[in-house]
């Protein structure tokens, strides 16, 4: 009942920063897309594709989003009032992707270490994320 790689690729939605592979273990290990797999019946792969497709739209979406922030922020003179703005953007985005796993959001932000620290992390998302 599992979403394979291959059907991931066939779906023709690339990732900037996320190989296929990748992006499998995403959507393989975020839990609510794992309860959906579940309530498939009779090998029914239609919801499976769709629902992978609009995860894969977000991520690409959210991925269009934090570039034009990294654009902005190499472009801007930076200010403690600009990048307390820029953090608060790029946090709202991922809490809203992926509120369940720390680890998914280096996955689908890498640059994120760039604007925080671990600490700050760990601090900002211990209310939103779970371990593992």
């Amino acid at each position: 009942m599992n979403i394979s790689l291959e059907e991931i690729q066939q779906l023709n939605l690339s990732s900037k920063f996320l190989t296929n592979s990748e992006l499998f273990s995403i959507l393989i290990n975020n839990r609510e897309i794992y309860q959906d797999f579940k309530k498939i019946k009779n090998n029914d792969m239609t919801f499976v594709y769709e629902t992978t497709i609009e995860y894969l739209k977000i991520i690409n979406k959210l991925e269009t989003d934090c570039l034009k922030i990294r654009n902005l922020l190499d472009k801007t003179e930076i200010t403690n009032k600009s990048v307390k703005i820029y953090r608060e953007i790029i946090l709202s985005k991922v809490i809203d992707l992926f509120p369940r796993n720390r680890d998914e959001l280096y996955y689908i932000f890498p640059e994120i270490s760039n604007y925080f620290n671990e600490m700050e992390l760990k601090q900002v998302f211990k209310e939103f994320f779970t371990e593992i």
